[in-house]
């Protein structure tokens, strides 16, 4: 039977009136925004008309600015002393406590709730069907990213903030489809709503992933990827603990959820970016006067051919989430090798783990916010051969975290040498506690360090694009190939009854793995842990020193990564 509007759950209460009104006006404000946009951009032209002859003489006589002063001059924040306060930065990436919470909510548990209300027969191919359109979405970070830069060269406030209002109302209304979709239980529409839906939120992932290190002196980036790491990882902590309490109600309550959380999330930074008439005129020199397929071709080449050590701290972070595999595994680790049969006391052990998991990364992410003096008086960003020794030394704890993630991932399977459930329980919390500390640590690490290592006249968001595709693309390919591993080492099953009613009786066969294929699988992520250390430090061995301190980027920078 088909759910309609007057039915359970309502789709038009008041709360989601209230909800489509802000959006409304939210949907104004953009116009507004998209108006001032096409008024920069007229008289952006206006200026061009009047000839680069007259702008030389004036040029020449100026002192060339440093690669601070390039920098976006949207600091509203910014104290006496030309510092951001740790609040500040917070509103800056409040967006990303909505990001955690999506991620621990939408993937693992909504859409497998919706695979089993709109494709019961094959819930695995549903959603095999949407992590497509998931992976194919985050394929298209540099391109976006790229747009999105075009937007900041003669605004960087309104473009950006432009940018990210589009991103919010597409996703909105991809969430919205999806809501009516899931009503009237039509897959088609459903798979169109993900995909417009994960449209927006790339979007938003590129322009919040460029404004911290953009807008945040490199002094401070330490303490910005702290806030940055704690926040996503706090939004994870709050999703699975609302998971936890709402277990009596609809799935579809993280529709309502979503909407509200992404719109409160996305204000702060919306009123940090003030309108700017900064040009950035190293990146009009690269991105202007291309053939339209070269924009293509730039998007994922140009990041990758940066000089200095950000391609390889790239690859770095692609092989690092390759062995991060084990961290969705939990569940199964659960019931193969501690021993736990019962579905109930599966799902409740996988949760306390899954929060001690996010509680001790979210510790280790606001414990690894040290480091970096005070930036000067003028807020600008300056670079010594002080930054470079801080950078090395910051390097190291990166290192000391990876390693140790690397070891605690290779220790997890061994529980099975303990004598009963019991110890290995506790074993199980000791291994959740030490990989989310390590984890912690190395994802906000890893942050602060790829920062430090991109060009300060870059293409921001393009750049910010291209690291985050090949983080995704890590967790993606090393879950298919831990998948691979395990499915060698399956073994015969077992049934359990999972529901009875008046009507039938609900019969689940569930797959068991092997204890050795466990082995091989953390084994493989840990070696893979290891050599993502490796490539780290050989990242940070590349940067320049002191005979580029400044570390800018030359006009005539192409994709081909010549100067």
């Amino acid at each position: 039977m088909e759910l309609t509007f007057g039915q359970e759950p309502s789709y038009w209460s008041g709360l989601y009136r209230a909800i489509a009104v802000i959006y409304c006006l939210y949907v104004v404000l953009a116009l507004i925004d998209l108006r001032r946009v096409f008024a920069v951009l007229q008289s952006s032209l206006v200026e061009d008309d009047e000839g680069e002859a007259q702008k030389m003489p004036m040029e020449v006589g100026l002192s060339s600015p440093s690669p601070g002063s390039q920098s976006p001059t949207n600091t509203p924040a910014l104290g006496a002393g030309g510092s951001w306060s740790v609040f500040s930065v917070m509103c800056l990436l409040a967006y990303r406590l909505y990001t955690g919470f999506n991620t621990a909510t939408w993937l693992p548990y909504l859409l497998a709730r919706e695979g089993e209300s709109l494709w019961f027969d094959d819930q695995a191919a549903f959603m095999g069907v949407a992590k497509l359109i998931y992976g194919g979405t985050m394929l298209l970070n540099p391109v976006l990213g790229l747009f999105g830069d075009f937007l900041v060269l003669h605004s960087h406030g309104l473009g950006r903030r432009m940018f990210l209002r589009i991103g919010v109302i597409m996703a909105a209304i991809g969430i919205l489809i999806c809501m009516l979709s899931d009503a009237q239980h039509n897959f088609y529409w459903f798979m169109v709503g993900i995909l417009t839906w994960r449209m927006g939120e790339c979007m938003n992932d590129v322009t919040m992933e460029a404004l911290a290190p953009e807008m945040v002196p490199s002094t401070q980036y330490a303490m910005a990827s702290s806030v940055k790491g704690a926040l996503f990882l706090l939004g994870g902590v709050l999703g699975y603990v609302m998971l936890m309490f709402t277990v009596e109600l609809h799935f579809s309550w993280l529709y309502g959820a979503y909407l509200v959380m992404m719109l409160v999330c996305s204000m702060p930074a919306l009123f940090l970016l003030r309108e700017s008439t900064q040009v950035r005129r190293s990146s009009q020199t690269r991105l202007h006067f291309k053939p339209g397929f070269d924009y293509l071709s730039y998007a994922y080449l140009a990041p990758a051919r940066l000089p200095g050590g950000f391609s390889l701290a790239c690859l770095s972070v692609f092989v690092f989430a390759l062995g991060t595999a084990p961290m969705f595994f939990l569940l199964l680790m659960v019931r193969d090798l501690v021993g736990i049969q019962s579905q109930g006391l599966q799902q409740r052990e996988f949760s306390y783990l899954s929060v001690t998991f996010f509680m001790f990364a979210v510790v280790a992410a606001v414990f690894s916010g040290d480091g970096g003096h005070q930036p000067g008086r003028d807020g600008r960003i300056h670079h010594s051969m002080e930054d470079e020794s801080q950078l090395h030394a910051r390097a190291k704890k990166l290192i000391l975290a990876v390693v140790g993630f690397g070891i605690v991932a290779i220790a997890m399977p061994f529980m099975t040498l303990l004598p009963s459930p019991e110890t290995r329980m506790v074993y199980f919390y000791g291994i959740a506690i030490s990989l989310g500390f390590c984890f912690g640590a190395a994802y906000t690490r890893f942050q602060d360090i790829t920062w430090s290592l991109i060009p300060e006249d870059a293409e921001w968001a393009n750049v910010m694009g291209f690291n985050v595709m090949c983080r995704n693309a890590g967790v993606g390919l090393g879950n298919f190939l831990a998948g691979i591993i395990l499915n060698m080492f399956a073994m015969q099953g077992y049934t359990e009854v999972v529901s009875v009613s008046s009507e039938r009786m609900n019969l689940e066969h569930q797959a068991a793995y092997e204890s050795t294929g466990y082995y091989v699988m953390c084994g493989a992520s840990g070696v893979a842990v290891l050599i993502a250390a490796l490539l780290a430090t050989h990242s940070v061995d590349q940067q320049p020193g002191e005979a580029t301190v400044l570390r800018a980027l030359s006009p005539g920078y192409k994709a081909v990564g010549h100067p």
